[in-house]
């Protein structure tokens, strides 16, 4: 599935948003709700530290459907000025208990232009006690074609700057083992995201992000797949209806 957005579909599966939520968070208010529609347009397609199109753009719709533990996610990708097409039906099951949440997930990772599929497998768990409103969230998900792993760890501060608007800084750092095949394993890269939301109405509001993304231990050319994990900038901006 598109990894530049799995850290925010994480946080999606966990409060139907695109950050972690502290109990008095804007976000809430969502948590509990049927469904939602976003669609959110990015300068990049960023995965595991990579700028995937190589400078072309993404836009990504995303329709999700709650039920009690049960969520269906399905996700569709398209690059503005490129062939990509791809689209992911994602079932999870999501469980919170006081400070801790966990969900685990299955991908269906359709290429349409290209014919090719995937099947993923994927799991999380956040913990919001930490002293300072801090949240820590560690992800993992295996592909089966690659046979391979990959790693998220993220800490993560909410602030509330009025009734209507949040931002969430958030500190990622990914760990390749075997996901990128003709990548480098171990430490891949650092992340820091800024997130925002703004409440339009009630049911109804923009998100915005900005990233600046770290790469680590790149070696291009002894591992190819190291070639598109860059240092650089992305960001993008999108909407949001709850229902």
């Amino acid at each position: 599935m598109n990894h530049s957005t799995r850290f925010t579909l994480f946080l999606s599966l966990t409060v139907t948003s695109t950050v972690f939520a502290v109990d008095d968070s804007k976000f809430d208010q969502y948590e509990d709700a049927l469904s939602n529609i976003q669609t959110h347009w990015d300068n990049l397609y960023v995965s595991e530290g990579r700028d995937n199109l190589d400078g072309g753009a993404l836009h990504t719709t995303v329709i999700e459907a709650h039920l009690g533990f049960f969520q269906l996610t399905v996700e569709n990708l398209w690059g503005y000025d490129s062939d990509y097409n791809e689209l992911n039906l994602i079932p999870a099951l999501v469980f919170k208990n006081k400070e801790f949440t966990f969900y685990a997930s299955y991908t269906r990772r359709q290429l349409t232009e290209q014919g090719e599929f995937d099947n993923e497998i994927g799991s999380g768990i956040s913990y919001s006690g930490l002293p300072g409103k801090l949240d820590v969230g560690f992800e993992w998900y295996h592909s089966f074609i690659a046979d391979g792993g990959f790693f998220e760890l993220s800490l993560t501060r909410e602030f509330d700057l009025s009734d209507r608007l949040v931002l969430e800084p958030v500190l990622v750092m990914g760990i390749n083992n075997n996901y990128i095949t003709d990548g480098h394993n171990g430490l891949n890269h650092v992340a820091l995201q800024l997130n925002s939301y703004y409440e339009l109405t009630e049911n109804f509001g923009v998100h915005g992000r900005v990233t600046y993304n770290h790469a680590i231990n790149r070696d291009a050319i002894a591992n190819p797949g190291d070639v598109l994990l860059k240092n650089f900038v992305w960001g993008g901006i999108g909407l949001e209806y709850f229902f």
